[in-house]
């Protein structure tokens, strides 16, 4: 299986001579018991309604009214989030693969400079609220004061939106490699696994 999925993925890697560490010692063995003792007919069932499950959300209308009517049978918060509507589930999948330019669009349509001004003043204020409590502590000794202060002054500010996204040129070379195509789902599973590995690039904004 860990042979199949590298090769998935062309990673040429030694499998026979890779260590893997088990957290749970147990698993494995009991593992092993669970699969030499269940009939190979419900592996293959279970193997299959699994794929199945991975893929329905994606597939025909018919298909998505089961997802639902199972979802709702049976809720798991650690499973992918379902929507109601087909276009929501749509939209939900692109942003997760295409935040950052999505947000450029975003920005350019919607976003209003004015709110990052106005934020950062309220932020500001906040910062010099705490510095006169921190001021009014009796209790704290003067040195230990100013430690606060300085790790108050340092303290970054994420507003708004991260400024790398205005340049072209730097959305293009985050999604660069990446292709879509209409042709193929498997493609675009691991083209979203791919894209979501991706390094954010760093802002102050």
């Amino acid at each position: 299986m860990l042979r199949y999925t590298l090769e998935q993925y062309d990673l040429d890697l030694d499998v026979d001579s890779l260590i893997i560490t088990l957290h749970c010692n147990a698993y494995v063995p009991d593992l092993v018991k669970l699969l030499s003792a269940t009939p190979k007919k419900v592996i293959v069932n279970y193997l299959l309604w699994r794929f199945v499950l991975r893929y329905m959300p994606y597939i025909s209308n018919y298909f998505q009214q089961l997802w639902q009517q199972f979802r709702s049978e049976v809720p798991d918060p650690f499973e992918e989030r379902t929507y109601i509507s087909r276009w929501k589930e749509c939209a939900a999948l692109v942003n997760e693969g295409f935040g950052a330019a999505l947000a450029r669009m975003y920005v350019e349509q919607h976003y209003d400079q004015k709110i990052s001004e106005e934020i950062d003043n309220m932020v500001e204020e906040v910062r010099t609220a705490f510095h006169m409590v921190i001021d009014r502590q009796d209790w704290l000794e003067q040195e230990m004061k100013q430690v606060c202060s300085d790790k108050l002054d340092i303290m970054g500010k994420k507003i708004g939106y991260p400024e790398y996204i205005e340049s072209t040129e730097l959305l293009d070379a985050e999604f660069e490699g990446p292709q879509l195509s209409p042709q193929s789902h498997e493609s675009h599973s691991q083209t979203g696994d791919t894209i979501s590995s991706i390094p954010l690039s760093s802002s102050s904004a």
